[in-house]
């Protein structure tokens, strides 16, 4: 299954973390600004899109010289670059998509809308991660695997007004036929007791954040 990397404009401060993430036959988007993290790590991208108002000049024409196929869309647009990544990557027949560089940062809405914006795509399998967090969405009918440490925190953050959940592997507070309404807090600081965890969303849509513990 072909799969997309994209690295947006947030924080990346473990270069080698990110690296090992990386696979030989990934398709490789910058997300404007996020061609500074690609080039920190001695990689070339096969794409680079945005409005290119975050992208250093310099970087850019490097990339350029290497053939990267850039993408340009005007600063007033109605969507952010991440999702215009996400539906570049889809369009090329990409179903899986690993998004980094999308936490921290100064900008929080920003980090709002980039978490917000995976939401959208059911049948897209994407992960959203760094060295400490990772986020998934749930959606009804659904297996959702959670892979960590034991003892690593997992909260499930409901998206709709109500989200019931069907079963859980692996988890010390079992999600067994309980319901979560949008806006409260009942799934927040659930923890792994094992390597990989699962859930089953029966209605609804959540998202899965796990948090490394230390």
């Amino acid at each position: 299954m072909k799969r997309a990397v994209l690295f947006c404009n947030g924080e990346v401060s473990d270069l080698s973390f990110h690296r090992k993430l990386i696979l030989d036959d990934d398709l490789l988007i910058a997300v404007d600004g996020g061609a500074k993290h690609l080039y920190d790590l001695n990689l070339v991208p096969d794409i680079i899109l945005g409005d290119f108002d975050s992208i250093p000049p310099d970087i850019l024409e490097s990339f350029q010289k290497n053939k990267t196929e850039c993408i340009s869309f005007p600063r007033d647009k109605d969507y952010i670059d991440l999702v215009l990544a996400v539906e570049e990557a889809r369009s090329r027949g990409c179903k899986q998509i690993l998004i980094l560089g999308a936490f921290g940062g100064k900008r929080v809405d920003m980090f709002m809308a980039n978490l917000m914006a995976i939401s959208r795509y059911d049948g897209c399998d994407i992960v959203m991660k760094n060295e400490y967090s990772e986020a998934r969405l749930a959606s009804a009918g659904k297996i959702t695997e959670i892979k960590g440490c034991e003892g690593d925190y997992v909260s499930l953050i409901p998206l709709d007004e109500k989200v019931e959940t069907e079963d859980s592997v692996g988890l010390k507070y079992p999600l067994k036929d309980l319901v979560f309404h949008f806006g409260e807090s009942l799934g927040v600081s659930n923890e792994l007791t094992e390597k990989k965890a699962s859930l089953t969303v029966k209605s609804g849509k959540a998202m899965i954040i796990r948090q490394k513990r230390s």
